[in-house]
């Protein structure tokens, strides 16, 4: 235990009990710097009495340690205004998860202001303003580093914001008066880049090895250990629930809650009791090592006769969790889509196009539709397989399948369980940091886009969603794909500019008021001068002054997203608008056309709200009448 810290005891109150007693009015707590609230979704309590310390550890079970002399008594309060705002939150209809995550970010503003010179932040009001001033300018200074999206920056700001003014008993604007908050709108939405295209070969060929291999241990009943031969290491599966060690792992060995030193991680045997005895205690080391030879032996047998065993139920769980990193990287589907897709075994195959395949089934009385590769169809057909095996002829609701303390259960997993589950256990074997959900799916963006041709409106429909949502959440997908359609439109666009041309708010034009198009579905018509850029006779300079033209057109068209019917009917009307500006952007700074400091520059004025003459009249008059 870290000098000076010390475990204190806990008052451990279920949210059940804290909102039932709320609401006959019995909550009873002597020291609101004990309560921790163990909720339903949460596996341990979380110690919101802690906050009353200014110097706190983490330690086991979410548990914390503290100096006993750093208690400040005014935080006591604080804690029990924060427990009524969450039973009045929870009592609202708030979810639980989302509560949860909340307190976690506010959590972190307090670690945050106890190592930065703040710990009076719950004092008054006013240390709690200049409290946020400071953390909206640490979240400010993290955004220059690129360690941290605008998204997350806000969300943080905004948490701090609402839970800081409960706990103060003030409303938030008190909190807020003359700041300058943190915004996001939808070109400020991190987009994700797809991964290495050699760490995804890698990933994919591991997780391959993991499915093929633990899926022939569990159907054809194989013995334990086995050894599990990857690409990058060779790994011993052993009848223990610690089931693998890696070399890497075994160096930390001494360092395992249970050492489990009867296993020979390394070999892939059972050791002698002679071979480990000078592991143990003196004074017992030749019982210990005799009774960890024999449990060791006994739970083999038991694990290598039961087709079912939970040791066996956890390799299940290695299994599809590989398989799940394989099925989004083929799908395109995000997390939750996996996770909430029903299923049974009423399906069919339907080849779709060359080298895809499309699945249809039925489950609860609904028609599900997903495209997968024709190549990846024995590997869907192989977790079934797997799956079937698992239920033993039972039915199960989901494609993934739950499992607690070894038993099936209808409960339901986390969506985050498999994605924890690769991470914490499966990067072990793979040797590397796993690609996330979000990765996985903007690595399928990418061959969608090539074997498109660049076609945002077919590879949306492929990752089901929409065209504007693919081009700000995943638009880095498209790097290194210079489609042969857009360097052919930014050829002819050069060569226009090379001849007479009449200024527009959105560029230049050669021939004014007669529109053509070779689009299929956008009619430019010399009124909407948004759509001038897929008219033939659009002509870009690529200079500082078109830029501008074009990227305070963004700027209005983004501000006026509310004015839209729907999100549907924005994307209707502006997602090719939005990435074809951003295409034109790009392709001048590639080709060195104008330098990153002057479009730094001209960015620093369109934030400003210092547009061209045209989009600067446009966004006046709308902030006039109160549209935006």
């Amino acid at each position: 235990m870290p000098n000076g810290f010390n475990n204190r005891k806990l008052t451990v109150i279920d949210i059940k009990d804290l909102i039932q007693g709320a609401l006959s009015d019995t909550v009873n707590i002597f020291d609101y710097s004990t309560l921790a609230i163990k909720f339903e979704s949460r596996a341990n309590p979380l110690d919101i009495g802690a906050w009353c310390y200014q110097n706190r550890l983490r330690a086991n079970r979410s548990q914390r340690l503290v100096r006993l002399d750093s208690i400040l008594d005014h935080r006591k309060v604080r804690i029990e205004n924060l427990l009524d705002k969450i039973i009045l939150e929870l009592t609202s209809g708030k979810k639980e998860s989302s509560l949860i995550q909340e307190l976690k970010n506010f959590g972190r503003f307090i670690d945050w202001c106890d190592s930065s010179g703040h710990s009076h932040f719950f004092s008054n009001v006013k240390k709690a303003n200049t409290t946020v001033i400071a953390f909206i300018e640490y979240q400010k200074g993290l955004l220059r580093k690129h360690s941290r999206s605008i998204l997350t920056a806000v969300t943080a700001q905004n948490n701090v914001i609402k839970w800081l003014a409960s706990s103060l008993g003030v409303d938030q604007s008190m909190l807020i008066e003359g700041l300058v908050l943190l915004k996001k709108n939808m070109s400020s939405v991190n987009s994700t880049l797809s991964p290495l295209n050699k760490d995804v070969m890698h990933q994919l060929k591991c997780y391959e090895q993991i499915l093929n291999q633990i899926s022939d241990i569990l159907i054809n009943q194989k013995p334990l250990p086995y050894l599990l031969e990857l690409t990058n290491q060779s790994v011993w599966l052993m009848p223990q629930k610690k089931v693998f060690a890696t070399a890497a792992m075994l160096k930390s060995r001494q360092n395992w809650p249970n050492k489990y030193y009867a296993y020979d991680y390394l070999n892939g045997c059972i050791s002698q009791p002679e071979e480990i005895e000078h592991l143990y205690d003196e004074a017992r080391k030749k019982y210990s090592a005799q009774t960890a030879v024999k449990s060791a032996i006994t739970l083999k047998h038991q694990v290598n006769t039961t087709p079912r065993h939970y040791i066996r139920i956890f390799l299940f769980n290695y299994a599809q969790a590989a398989f799940y990193n394989l099925f989004l990287a083929n799908t395109g589907m995000n997390s939750k889509q996996a996770f909430e897709m029903t299923w049974s075994e009423e399906f069919i195959t339907k080849n779709t196009c060359q080298g895809f395949k499309t699945i249809k089934q039925r489950a609860k009385g609904k028609t599900q539709n997903f495209e997968i590769t024709s190549t990846f169809l024995p590997t869907f057909k192989l977790y079934l397989k797997l799956r079937s095996f698992i239920l033993d002829g039972n039915d199960y609701p989901k494609l993934f399948v739950c499992h607690f303390n070894g038993k099936v259960t209808m409960k339901g997993m986390n969506r985050d369980y498999l994605t924890n589950l690769t991470r914490k256990q499966l990067a072990h074997l793979i040797g590397c940091k796993p690609i996330p959900p979000r990765a996985w799916r903007a690595y399928k963006g990418v061959k969608a886009l090539e074997q498109t041709r660049g076609d945002i409106k077919t590879t949306s429909d492929l990752l089901q969603n929409t065209p504007t949502t693919l081009i700000k959440s995943y638009g880095n997908v498209s790097i290194g794909i210079a489609t042969k359609e857009f360097q052919k439109f930014y050829k002819r666009l050069v060569n226009r500019a090379e001849v007479m041309t009449t200024p527009t708010p959105s560029g230049n034009c050669t021939d004014l008021h007669n529109p053509e198009t070779t689009h299929s579905s956008i009619k430019p018509d010399c009124k909407s001068f948004e759509l001038c850029l897929f008219c033939e006779h659009y002509a870009y300079h690529a200079d500082r002054e078109d830029i501008h033209k074009l990227l305070s057109m963004k700027y209005v068209i983004l501000e006026t997203k509310q004015l839209a019917s729907s999100k549907e009917h924005f994307d209707k009307l502006f997602s090719e608008v939005l990435f074809r500006i951003d295409e034109l952007v790009n392709e001048a700074i590639s080709r060195q056309l104008i330098s990153n400091n002057d479009l730094g520059e001209i960015k620093k004025m369109i934030s400003s709200e210092d547009l061209s003459p045209y989009w600067q009249q446009k966004l006046d008059l709308l902030s006039l009448i109160g549209a935006i």
